[in-house]
């Protein structure tokens, strides 16, 4: 059974980071701007993602995977199981940008 989603309130806070994020050694990666909304108790409750690629594939896959990780957060889904869930390098470090962004809140997350 699917955990009840938790509905955000009208008005809150939104913090707004910027990270790059590259697929291998020889890409020099894409820079994006997370944007992160809390439920009033301070948990994680929505993502939204941008690419400063504007009008291109990259943004709307961007945007969509924000879209995506907005609705597990808000049924309930730890990042730390999103992180575990994603395809990995030889290397450990994610192959795609869901992996990417998971990462990349949750170093800001730890930092904060």
């Amino acid at each position: 059974m699917m955990a009840q989603r938790t509905i955000l309130p009208g008005r809150r806070n939104h913090e707004v980071f910027d990270f790059v994020f590259s697929r291998g050694p020889h890409d020099n990666g894409t820079s994006y701007t997370i944007g992160l909304g809390r439920y009033p108790d301070g948990r994680l409750a929505e993502v939204f993602v941008d690419c400063h690629k504007l009008a291109s594939s990259l943004t709307d896959d961007a945007r969509d995977v924000g879209i995506a990780l907005s609705i597990q957060l808000q049924h309930g889904v730890p990042l730390a199981a999103l992180a575990g869930a994603v395809a990995r390098r030889p290397d450990g470090a994610p192959c795609g940008l869901t992996g990417g962004l998971v990462e990349a809140i949750m170093k800001y997350e730890a930092a904060a």
